[in-house]
């Protein structure tokens, strides 16, 4: 019997950890909500693209990652999942991307 109260306290303390690691914010400086959402295809010279639309980017793109706050365009790699700001007031229409923030791995894409 102790032994069964001690495996549902086990597995109790593990779901509640589990779902504390779903729930983690994101670093402080982020924006509560991003312009558009995507992940990175191809980056090149003065382009991007992201889920199959290329968009402009300049040299001059804030980048941000989870652990700096301003960091470069050295850091984006294909794969990257990223927030981002552009010109385009709809994702359709974005232009020329205008500040990207790297995502962490925990984001989930339906949180915002």
């Amino acid at each position: 019997m102790n032994r069964s109260i001690f495996v549902i306290a086990l597995m109790m303390v593990l779901l509640i950890y589990s779902g504390g690691v779903q729930a983690e914010k994101l670093p402080k400086h982020y924006p509560e909500s991003f312009q558009s959402v995507g992940e990175i295809d191809e980056i090149g010279k003065g382009l991007i693209v992201i889920d199959d639309m290329e968009l402009s980017l300049k040299p001059s793109t804030q980048v941000h990652t989870p652990r700096t706050r301003f960091s470069t365009l050295n850091v984006l790699k294909k794969g990257l999942r990223i927030g981002y700001t552009s010109t385009g007031e709809r994702k359709e229409t974005a232009g020329e991307i205008t500040e990207i923030w790297v995502l962490p791995k925990y984001f989930k894409y339906g949180e915002y």
